[in-house]
């Protein structure tokens, strides 16, 4: 780098209280290595805010040596795209699947209509099982979406993903991130908020679906779980029935056609959350652990994947890392705070609340 160049980036640097002690050099990148105080993370971010209209992106890392280095790249802004028409194709495609989903299990959910008192009305049963899908994966990824919004990190999307109809009828819906979250918080932040809006929406659909639900013996449902294709909900939904409907000693609540979606969705959260690679869980377990506690929580994952029977997903987290790690945030040096840590408690009891007792195999 040209001498006025490393001069107007030392200026930059001392313009917002750094410490020099040092300047390295490299043919793609200037290090400036600083003094260690806690005042490094706020000012963190006035530089990346301000090396930013330069395009330009630092990223501060402890080295081996325990020394704190604060490195300056060039970087190329990503080209602006219209993602307009692939979103709605998407979109629609993915309402068909729901759609075809619905039909093949509408015969079931009229005879379920039945067991709970419920009167069958097509459009209806249609618009409330379509919808419920949509509202709590869109709101997943609108959460993401909002949150990386807050921090000026450019984002794509959301892409929903078509399912299989009979099986899942939809994989969800995806962003695309075009930055980097400038600390750990920020990381936290961006991992967590998809999570806890789906999750949210989920428990709003819950409170619908418990309040249409009629109570059932134990010895009856024990029996429709193994012959009618029923399944037993999380512990989430336990706890919201037993808030809003409780039921006697020998008794338990059987769901109307909500229950699905509301099933998936929750299965979908603890799947995602799981501490492992870029999966949301994997964010905020990068953030919270730090890049060696994170890869060591993403081979635990990958265990207990094993084990609960969800192999396709182990397959696919063992993939997509293939051991390269967690690049992290820009500032991978300054700890989380408080606020995130109690976030991080309450990703953990979404986590467990979530928690799906039966698997769903191939």
């Amino acid at each position: 780098m040209e001498n006025n160049t490393v001069s107007q980036f030392e200026t930059i640097m001392k313009k917002y209280d750094f410490e020099i002690e040092r300047v390295e050099l490299n043919p793609y990148y200037i290090s400036f290595i600083i003094k260690d105080k806690k005042e490094n993370k706020e000012n963190f971010i006035k530089l990346c805010n301000d090396l930013k209209m330069e395009n330009k992106l630092p990223f501060m890392r402890k080295r081996k040596d325990g020394k704190i280095a604060v490195s300056i790249v060039e970087i190329s802004m990503p080209r602006k795209r219209n993602d307009l028409k692939i979103m709605m194709v998407l979109l629609l495609a993915t309402v068909l699947t729901v759609s075809l989903d619905f039909f093949q299990r509408y015969n079931g959910i009229v005879i379920l209509n039945k067991l709970i008192g419920r009167q069958s009305s097509f459009l209806i049963d249609f618009l409330e099982y379509t919808l419920a899908f949509l509202l709590i994966f869109g709101l997943h990824e609108i959460g993401h979406k909002i949150m990386a919004t807050l921090y000026n990190i450019p984002t794509r999307g959301p892409f929903f993903i078509p399912g299989i109809p009979g099986l899942i009828p939809t994989f969800g819906a995806v962003i695309f991130q075009e930055g980097i979250p400038r600390n750990r918080d920020e990381l936290f932040d961006i991992g967590f908020s998809g999570p806890f809006f789906g999750f949210i929406s989920a428990v709003a659909i819950t409170v619908f679906a418990v309040r249409e639900a009629v109570p059932i013996r134990i010895g009856e449902f024990q029996s429709l779980l193994q012959t009618s294709g029923f399944i037993e909900m999380q512990p989430i939904v336990n706890l919201v029935a037993q808030m809003i409907k409780p039921v006697g000693n020998g008794y338990t609540l059987i769901m109307g056609l909500l229950g699905f979606p509301v099933w998936l969705a929750f299965l979908v959260t603890f799947i995602n959350m799981f501490p492992a690679a870029q999966l949301d869980g994997g964010h905020m377990a990068r953030a919270v652990f730090g890049e060696k506690g994170h890869k060591i929580l993403t081979i635990i994952s990958l265990l207990l994947y094993t084990l609960m029977g969800f192999w396709l997903m182990a397959l696919f987290v063992a993939l997509t890392w293939k051991f390269e790690g967690h690049p992290g945030p820009l500032d991978d040096v300054s700890e989380v705070s408080t606020a995130t840590k109690i976030k991080a408690i309450i990703g953990l009891a979404m986590f467990l609340l979530s928690a799906t007792i039966i698997p769903l195999t191939f």
